[in-house]
């Protein structure tokens, strides 16, 4: 019987001088690092400008006073555009950090080359980008005197998607953005290679459209050659000419007061890419050479915006947070839609043993990538449980928050298993893939189609085997990320020469920690699944733009503090890593029987067809 009860929150606390730490699972609010702060924003300003008119023995230019002030006063706002939501955050003048209610994105979905995208209509970018600016006037002013403070804008998220702003001959002025939910890339045949190699498109810029790498460019090519889909879904007029930028770019083109979209001159987004290369492409598709520009952001209006990348944001925050602590074996985990999983501390050596991870430059750290994240599960969840709500007497609707009704589900089940009852049976196997794909297989090995399968056991009045489905569902998730777990602590150890058949220590930060605010079930099913000799943290930052404002904070004592120890959730001995044993010599013999191919990151995919 699945509980549906609300769950009381864990009990957690920092750990006492003793070591002991209170079980349970990460507070139902993640740590803030403004509970470290010593004094007000107002008390900080206000000293700032009393120490600099005391150590003023001369007269200072007031040119020079008020860059001193810009720089002691200024705030820092952090913005994700994401594909489903907006996420804002600030840190004041004094190093005290202000969370805001995220903002739904709204978008709409064409299909291309038989795949879906996502799409932001004109008026939809619009309103977002109204929306960020009345936000940033109101962080920005001082309610009570009025005060306009300095502002810096960091922009996370999305740098290799493709916003298009479009002039008709009306000089009517309109955009729209095609994000990488699901990325597009275009398929170029060897001809159109070699036909673009002798126009002059340099080589850089050709092994990024032959390896399929995610990158706004691949974007670029796949809208010059569906140009008449987009251009019909949209109504854009047949006449208009084209400016190219990232989202990020482009929002940073607004925010500054610049009236063209722009490129922004990026070496890590486009390595070798000149505006040369862009103005092939475009000639190349049938486009005239000024439908691009590249160009610096602009600060027109005052307000600086700057752009980092959402992964490098995390890794530097992650780098610097582990740095501080001298903790070289922590495995860092993020459960957002889209998983990832880091290690640091390899000093940077290239090794054969991490050929399947990825590497930023310039960051001493591997990572691995899943389209299957935690709260991707969340989602993926959605069509079954609204379909099957009434067999599982569960109150769902379109506007029901699944983050939250998956952790009660787990929740629930988590009650039931240390009180030793029953868990639902095991009857089905659920292996989620890298690419989003899935094997769904029953006891006795048949394939199923998931909906297929929901739909004839909510006929049947299964309501048995349904929560068995979702039991299966939640295994294959939580284990797979266990799995990748395990595999880059391996690949660690055969570069390092350690020993140590479990990793020491797991990190944990993202997705389901903002997503839901009842309970952190799925995320205690993956912790519950690892040994329990492995100790457990949670960083103080959920987001990329959280991660971007502590990697811009100077208040040390914020960043020396904030880091909760958790332990895994209390548990009869072994049971949810019994289930992942299962689960895994059962995925084992799948691979051996040549049904899945392991991958060197610790998913599996479908054998490429001979």
């Amino acid at each position: 019987m699945v509980e549906q009860t609300e769950r009381t929150n864990p009990v957690l606390s920092k750990p006492s001088q003793g070591g002991e730490l209170s079980d349970g699972l990460p507070p139902e609010e993640s740590p803030r690092l403004q509970e470290t702060s010593p004094v007000t924003a107002k008390e900080y300003i206000l000293s700032s400008i009393w120490e600099l008119l005391v150590a003023s023995n001369r007269k200072i230019a007031p040119e020079i006073v008020f860059q001193m002030l810009k720089e002691k006063l200024r705030i820092i706002v952090a913005i994700d555009q994401g594909t489903s939501t907006t996420k804002m955050h600030s840190m004041q003048a004094d190093g005290t950090f202000s969370d805001y209610p995220w903002r739904r994105a709204k978008s709409e979905i064409v299909t291309i080359d038989e795949r879906q995208a996502r799409i932001m209509t004109p008026e939809q970018l619009r309103e977002n980008i109204e929306w960020i600016q009345e936000m940033i006037k109101v962080i920005s002013t001082e309610p009570e005197s009025g005060l306009v403070f300095p502002v810096v804008v960091l922009l996370t998220s999305y740098q290799h998607s493709l916003a298009v702003q479009v002039v008709s001959e009306e000089e009517e002025i309109s955009s729209f953005a095609l994000l990488c939910d699901p990325t597009l890339n275009p398929v170029l045949s060897d001809q159109m290679i070699d036909e673009l190699r002798e126009r002059g498109l340099s080589e850089p810029v050709v092994e990024l459209l032959t390896t399929g790498k995610r990158s706004w460019l691949t974007k670029l090519v796949t809208f010059f050659r569906h140009n008449d889909d987009f251009r019909s879904s949209l109504d854009i007029p047949q006449e208009a000419e084209f400016y190219f930028s990232t989202v990020p770019g482009y929002i940073a083109s607004v925010l500054s007061g610049g009236e063209l979209g722009i490129i922004p001159d990026s070496e890590s987004a486009l390595p070798g890419c000149s505006e040369e290369d862009l103005h092939i492409l475009c000639e190349y598709f049938g486009f005239s050479q000024d439908c691009v520009t590249i160009d610096k952001e602009q600060d027109c209006n005052g307000l600086q915006v700057e752009m980092i990348g959402d992964l490098q944001a995390e890794l530097l925050a992650i780098q610097d947070f582990l740095e501080r602590r001298g903790k070289s074996e922590t495995i860092v985990v993020s459960t957002d839609s889209v998983g990832k999983i880091f290690v640091t501390g390899l000093n940077g050596k290239p090794t054969l043993s991490m050929g399947g991870f990825k590497q930023k430059e310039n960051i001493d750290a591997y990572y691995s990538t899943t389209r299957y994240g935690a709260g991707g599960t969340c989602m993926f969840l959605k069509p079954v449980l609204i379909a099957a709500s009434d067999c599982l007497e569960l109150d769902v609707n379109e506007g029901t928050n699944f983050y939250n009704l998956v952790d009660r589900l787990c929740n629930g089940w988590l009650k039931e298993l240390k009180q030793e009852n029953p868990l639902p049976s095991t009857d089905f196997y659920f292996a989620p893939m890298e690419n989003g794909d899935y094997l769904l297989l029953d006891t006795e090995g048949n394939k199923h189609e998931l909906m297929q399968l929901v739909d004839s056991l909510v006929q049947a009045a299964d309501k048995e085997k349904l929560e068995a489905l979702l039991m299966a569902i939640i295994n294959g998730s939580a284990f797979s990320f266990r799995e990748m777990i395990q595999a880059i602590h391996e690949a660690k150890n055969a570069d390092s020469g350690s020993n140590g058949s479990f990793p020491n220590e797991v990190a944990f930060y993202g997705g389901l920690l903002p997503h839901s605010n009842e309970g952190r079930g799925l995320l205690g099913w993956i912790i519950a699944s690892l040994p329990h000799g492995t100790s457990i943290l949670q960083l103080p930052f959920d987001t990329a733009v959280q991660a971007a404002l502590y990697n811009s904070s100077i208040n040390e004592v914020a960043k020396n503090d904030g880091v909760y120890l958790i332990k895994p959730i209390p548990r009869k001995p072994g049971r949810l890593s019994d289930m992942y044993q299962v689960w895994k010599e059962y995925q084992k013999s799948l691979i051996e029987e040549g049904m899945l191919v392991q991958t060197t990151t610790g998913g599996v995919t479908f054998p490429k067809s001979s």
